[in-house]
């Protein structure tokens, strides 16, 4: 089984390496190429498995069935710019792009009990180009180039559906109304790389800090065309100590020291919603809202630093953030379990923007620039053990 897991995986990390090299401007060719990397990952004299209905796209309370293996990644691209003008007439234009392609393992363990897993690869590039005081648009006294490849926070969960469990028949042919919950206990691990203390425009891999996540989901199920999934999240951010750029976080033009920190992230919660409508038994569209609030973040100084170096001056005000996001699925899962196709897998694409406020900060004036996402995705099934 070992010999498997390792043999889906490396498919899964290879495709996404070859994401990367085609990129973003060209989804319908990666949307081809991920339907043909689910193909490889499912072994042609694979045991029959009870897969899951047109799902794919957000949170929801389902749980794998007993015995079945889900492998899946979901390759994202994200951009976004920023400009800051010193009080000289000196500008940088700042250029940040970040690749994140989270490969996840699932099991079944019990028909209510799923156990999984989710490793990153994480990459980021960040362009940072100095206009001198007086300059025109198209000249440039300097540029400055910093990238990160590696692994992000990678995350370990349970979820446990303890209401309106359905067998794969069930849900898949289901009528009526109906009610699902579950929920999740997630532990994020701080295995990715922070952004470069040395220069503040840099992006890392991941927080570099340990988190630990309880979530409750509920499933709306409406007949066989609609259905949609709210979800609560809330999170502890465990403290961490490392070295920090203390200088202004929205003047790059500072001088900076590098200090010895101690990191008291706040715990933030989520609130989200995620309506679906199903188009047949292939496909499904559906969108997500979601709110997120956090509280305050705290720095202090873990030893001594430089005199007047205060890591205090990057303390973070309590913040909210909304995200929007729309996504379509397609599926052979549905037609897998009446028996009309051979290998179940999921294809799906997503679009989602994040914007976000500081409290005390004029409604118009963001912490962080507007963040859009595109991200295409597979998921694979697979039975390694009990029946049908």
């Amino acid at each position: 089984m070992l010999r498997l897991l390792r043999r889906l995986l490396a498919s899964a990390s290879s495709a996404a390496a070859v994401l990367e090299r085609i990129g973003s401007a060209a989804p319908i060719r990666v949307a081809t190429l991920l339907v043909a990397t689910s193909l490889t990952t499912m072994p042609l004299a694979a045991p029959p498995l009870r897969a899951q209905a047109v799902i794919g796209y957000g949170d929801d309370a389902v749980a794998l069935p007993g015995g079945v293996v889900r492998v899946g990644f979901l390759n994202g691209w994200t951009r976004f710019d920023q400009r800051f003008t010193a009080p000289d007439g000196a500008w940088i234009d700042a250029d940040a792009r970040i690749r994140r392609t989270p490969i996840a393992l699932e099991l079944g363990v019990l028909n209510r009990l799923t156990l999984g897993v989710m490793v990153p690869s994480v990459g980021t590039y960040a362009v940072a180009t100095y206009h001198p005081a007086g300059a025109t648009p198209g000249h440039a006294d300097s540029l400055r180039m910093l990238g990160q490849s590696a692994v992000g926070d990678v995350e370990t969960w349970a979820k446990l559906v303890w209401l309106g469990q359905q067998s794969e028949k069930e849900r898949t042919e289901q009528q009526g109304v109906h009610v699902r919950s579950a929920l999740t206990g997630l532990v994020r691990l701080g295995t990715g790389i922070p952004a470069h203390a040395s220069h503040q425009l840099a992006i890392g891999t991941g927080d570099g800090q340990t988190d630990v996540e309880a979530a409750s989901q509920w499933d709306l199920i409406f007949g066989r065309r609609f259905w949609a999934s709210v979800v609560g999240r809330y999170v502890r951010q465990l403290p961490v100590t490392r070295v920090v750029r203390v200088a202004p976080r929205d003047d790059p033009f500072s001088n900076a020291v590098l200090v010895n920190a101690r990191i008291e992230p706040g715990d933030y919660y989520e609130l989200e919603a995620t309506p679906r409508l199903s188009l047949g038994q292939h496909f499904v569209v559906g969108g997500r809202y979601t709110h997120r609030r956090d509280d305050a973040t705290s720095y202090s100084a873990a030893s001594a630093g430089a005199a007047g170096a205060d890591p205090a001056i990057l303390d973070v005000a309590k913040s909210s953030a909304t995200t929007y996001g729309f996504g379509v699925v397609y599926s052979s899962v549905a037609s897998y379990v009446a028996g009309r196709t051979s290998i179940p897998f999921e294809v799906s694409l997503q679009y989602t923007r994040t914007d976000r406020w500081l409290d005390g900060v004029p409604p118009s004036i963001l912490a962080e620039p507007k963040r859009s996402e595109i991200a295409i995705g597979v998921r694979s099934y697979l039975r390694l053990f009990g029946k049908r």
